[in-house]
């Protein structure tokens, strides 16, 4: 769903993604350095990036489940740690 400016309509801290409903998402809950900053910016919605208490940011979000949420963590290298879920976390740590 969109907003009258064509940007995606805000549900509380989330924002509706704009993938395709087919896909499975997943609640992400991560942490990057605060060298990644920008990049951060760049991948994810404003409302849902918050800094965090040393100095990063942390960043609640749903993205689609699958290949290309493994491909995006690990282009952000050592500065993203997966919080949640737990799943997650564990099989970006194996493919590191």
């Amino acid at each position: 769903m969109r907003d009258g400016g064509g940007r995606p309509r805000k549900t509380g801290r989330l924002v509706r993604s704009v993938w395709p409903r087919s896909y499975e998402y997943v609640l992400l809950e991560l942490v990057f350095e605060p060298f990644a900053a920008a990049r951060v910016y760049d991948e994810f919605d404003i409302d849902s990036i918050e800094s965090s208490d040393e100095g990063g940011l942390h960043v609640l979000t749903r993205y689609p489940d699958g290949e290309y949420l493994y491909d995006m963590l690990a282009s952000f290298g050592s500065a993203v740690e997966v919080v949640q879920p737990a799943e997650v976390r564990e099989k970006f740590e194996q493919r590191k």
